[in-house]
């Protein structure tokens, strides 16, 4: 993990949380056990909800 903390700034990581948490689309804010997906890698971030909705940076 430390190793990703040297390519992504640890602010950008929390600001991209934190106006991504919400679903666009349906609102929801459920990650995981099939609800959605939050993918944090060395060039960005992917966010996936159940309701089909995709945000991706990088």
């Amino acid at each position: 993990m430390s190793l990703l903390f040297n390519k992504i700034s640890p602010i950008k990581i929390i600001f991209f949380i934190l106006n991504h948490k919400k679903c666009h689309e349906c609102g929801s804010t459920l990650v995981g056990n099939g609800e959605g997906h939050f993918e944090l890698t060395e060039k960005g971030f992917k966010r996936e909800c159940k309701c089909g909705a995709s945000v991706q940076t990088g």
